[in-house]
């Protein structure tokens, strides 16, 4: 799977994509900071449509403030571009996506929560330390 996400490369042989495809690769190995919720870890894979999303932003914050017409329809062009791909694969959903992704893993309710603070590694996953202490 490293190999397939670009995170490793193959001894040997060469891994080829169809043009235009995309791969998001979720760890299944914990290595996160005090600030990160499993939000944030969904979020993290389609970091890419997130860099989209901020260019976006930017673009939008110097276009109302660009007198030049000129450099306004270049801003204007390059926003539409990076909008189009954007919604092409699917960045304004990324948030119901990240819902249904929990609810169907039966996870919806610990999506805000912190790591390590209040989540506790157990061999069936990670479930809430205040759980463990009322059970």
């Amino acid at each position: 799977m490293k190999m397939l996400a670009g995170e490793e490369t193959p001894d040997i042989g060469e891994i080829h994509w169809k043009k235009g495809a995309s791969i998001g690769y979720l760890t299944q190995t914990r290595d996160y900071d005090d600030h990160t919720t499993p939000k944030d870890v969904f979020r993290s894979a389609v970091t890419p449509l997130l860099q989209m999303e901020e260019r976006m932003k930017q673009l939008e914050t110097e276009m109302e403030v660009e007198p030049n017409s000129d450099i306004l329809q270049k801003l204007l062009n390059e926003y539409g571009n990076i909008q189009d791909q954007f919604t092409m694969y699917g960045g304004y959903e990324i948030e119901a996506n990240i819902e249904n992704i929990a609810r169907g893993l039966n996870v919806q309710n610990l999506l805000d929560l912190l790591f390590p603070i209040e989540w506790r590694r157990e061999n069936e996953g990670w479930i809430r330390a205040d759980a463990i202490k009322t059970a």
